[in-house]
């Protein structure tokens, strides 16, 4: 049983929740120095590892997608894993077993013995510096997805969410902090005042935040409507944060156009009527000097070779990226390049292919 003992070495320097050094088990290659028992039980510990925690639940790491629990563990693998748990060192190895163990058998002792471990470390951690607040953050929304469901220990959670606010040092923390906060029923609207009403401490305004204030706008208004606080000063956060854009726009530009008419309407819903005004007219002086220009683009010879020999490859791609959409074609080749299958396309996926261009070239 060497190779397995080796496997158990490496599991023990988990170091986090989601640790990187446990792919050890996952490169294991199989060979005639390995049992019929050793295959087995690695292969079963390779299912634990190969799924990662994300807002607090254990998925596949692609596609990001719970398991289906109910199948995903043998009577044998339950069994093997209910002595693991007695014999792992690692905290962070023994919660994996004790979630995959609650979630396959709905045995909450399970469960309840995970969120011991888990506020073990927390109440540990979060008073060191150098701990990542987001690891932490995803250690306490594993806590959470156990308080709701088994309805353990949720007064400690409440603490333990009071106490990693603490921790918060920029827009990006803070944001990531309200995981915590959305659709929680386990908080309630005065705790949930206490908790969000001094956000202005922790939103920064500026091109590195803006885009981390937008997609979150909507989210934190639910939050800030369930405490019943003032919506007003948020408003006026995403007024700001939309001139932090136009200051850096060419008055010419016709990306401005939509930056004024977003920052007029949240002056208006912020209660700053004649600052909304000023801004509309701001917007109408743009309209009347936008330059619209034309852009135009041949491909070059070699330009043209290229992508000849892209469409070369797209008809010689396996059967298995055939049955996939354009998005996932692209991805393969762009990890994958190497490794290609030769099997035709089907021509179906030309129009969904030049859309994929479109989607790459303006959102990313």
């Amino acid at each position: 049983m060497e190779n397995l003992n080796q496997l158990y070495k490496a599991l023990e320097v988990a170091d986090k929740i989601n640790p990187n050094n446990t792919d050890y088990c996952l490169r294991i290659k199989f060979d005639k120095s390995f049992s019929d028992k050793e295959e087995k039980l690695i292969i079963a510990e390779r299912k634990i590892i190969s799924l990662m925690f994300y807002d607090g639940k254990l998925i596949y790491r692609i596609p990001h997608m719970e398991p289906d629990f109910s199948t995903f563990l043998n009577l044998d693998e339950i069994e093997y894993f209910k002595s693991r748990i007695e014999a792992v060192k690692s905290d962070f190895i023994a919660i994996r077993y004790l979630t995959v163990l609650w979630k396959s058998t709905k045995h909450n002792k399970f469960s309840e013995q995970a969120f011991d471990k888990l506020a073990k470390i927390l109440n540990t951690k979060l008073d060191d510096e150098n701990e990542s607040f987001y690891d932490l953050n995803e250690l306490l929304l594993i806590c959470r997805t156990i308080s709701e469901k088994t309805k353990y220990r949720i007064d400690e959670y409440v603490q333990l969410v009071k106490k990693i606010k603490m921790r918060i040092k920029n827009t990006s923390e803070y944001f990531s902090f309200t995981k915590q906060l959305i659709e929680n029923k386990l908080i309630s609207s005065e705790v949930l005042k206490d908790l969000i009403q001094d956000y202005e401490n922790y939103i920064q305004i500026g091109i590195m935040s803006y885009n981390t204030l937008l997609a979150n706008e909507y989210k934190f208004l639910a939050l800030l409507q369930k405490a019943k606080l003032d919506l007003n000063p948020f408003y006026r956060i995403l007024a700001e944060n939309e001139e932090s854009l136009i200051k850096h726009r060419n008055q010419r530009d016709f990306v401005l156009l939509d930056l004024l008419r977003k920052k007029a309407n949240y002056e208006k819903l912020a209660g700053n009527i004649e600052e909304s005004e000023k801004t509309l007219e701001r917007l109408t002086k743009s309209r009347m000097g936008l330059k619209l220009n034309k852009v135009s683009y041949s491909w070059s010879s070699d330009e043209n070779k290229v992508l000849i020999l892209l469409w070369e490859i797209i008809d010689q791609t396996s059967t298995q990226l055939a049955n996939l959409n354009s998005e996932y074609i692209l991805g393969y080749f762009s990890s994958d390049f190497l490794n290609l299958h030769t099997i035709k396309t089907e021509k179906g996926n030309i129009s969904l292919f030049n859309e994929s261009f479109t989607n790459i070239f303006f959102h990313y």
